[in-house]
């Protein structure tokens, strides 16, 4: 199994809302994108001044294939080019596990 962990600092301005908006369109694509095995997003409950990270998104995936064909579905790219305004720092990991 694939995990995919996407770490994001969003711009100060409204940063609580806007991690509530961001976490809501990132779980609609649970169930909607066969490749996606399972997605879990947290928000942060720190104040985002002093926080590294508002919101983290973790993905599972068989394999790193399905990772990218993830990255390239019109649903993900649909929800990307609505977050990406609200981002300032984006830290992405990949790697195997085995349960």
């Amino acid at each position: 199994m694939l995990k995919h962990i996407v770490m994001l600092k969003l711009k100060p301005d409204n940063a609580g809302q806007n991690a509530n908006t961001i976490k809501s369109k990132l779980e609609s694509l649970r169930g909607e994108i066969p490749a996606l095995k399972s997605i879990d997003v947290y928000q942060n409950i720190q104040n985002s001044e002093f926080s590294n990270c508002d919101v983290v998104l973790e993905c599972v995936f068989d394999n790193y294939n399905d990772c990218v064909t993830y990255q390239n579905d019109p649903l993900h790219k649909k929800v990307l080019e609505f977050i990406r305004p609200f981002i300032a720092i984006r830290s992405c990991i990949e790697y195997y596990y085995y349960e």
